[in-house]
């Protein structure tokens, strides 16, 4: 009975030691030029964006049987640095297959997510979203950066103007304007 709890606990933290840290993505190392990037993603998918801030866009890309969109963070003179993948929410269980398959099983994990922490890279998969988001720490950073520039440029937009019927200025309580 002992050898038999012995050996699971040992599996058990072969298994969790097993996830290995990502080095980039798909063929593409951390620290990979703008330029390869492009290159390696131009037979892949259809590049619907790329920016000057390093930010490039690649709607359609299949990651194994998910399609979805891919954005890939360039640091100027320091290369590929994150990666993000979205997908329909319908693929959502697949998506959390497929990331566990290729790192692991994870060693923070809840319902809604999964994540995983390594030297100089994490992996946080939003399971109900179909979103993973690999990076390391300076991407991290960065895309840190960009959802809070999306995040005030949409509460200027909604204070300035309604998206939906391009109204603008400020909502009144309807007590005489």
């Amino acid at each position: 009975m002992k050898l038999t709890v012995a050996l699971a606990c040992a599996l058990f933290f072969v298994a969790t030691a097993a996830a290995e840290e990502p080095t980039g993505f798909d063929g593409l190392p951390w620290g990979s030029s703008p330029a390869k990037v492009r290159e390696v993603l131009r037979n892949r998918c259809s590049v619907a964006g790329s920016d000057h801030d390093g930010i490039e866009v690649c709607e359609g890309y299949s990651l194994a049987d998910v399609i979805g969109r891919l954005t890939l963070v360039n640091l100027p003179s320091r290369g590929l640095a994150a990666w993000r993948f979205d997908c329909p929410q319908a693929d959502a269980a697949r998506l959390a297959r497929l990331i566990t398959t290729r790192v692991g099983p994870a060693r923070n994990e809840g319902p809604y997510l999964a994540y995983w922490v390594w030297p100089t890279t994490t992996v946080s998969l939003a399971k109900r979203d179909c979103s993973v988001v690999v990076a390391t720490r300076e991407g991290a950073g960065r895309l840190e950066e960009l959802e809070r520039d999306r995040a005030a440029r949409m509460l200027k937009e909604s204070e300035t103007g309604d998206a939906l019927t391009g109204y603008g200025g400020k909502r009144s309580s309807g007590k005489g304007g």
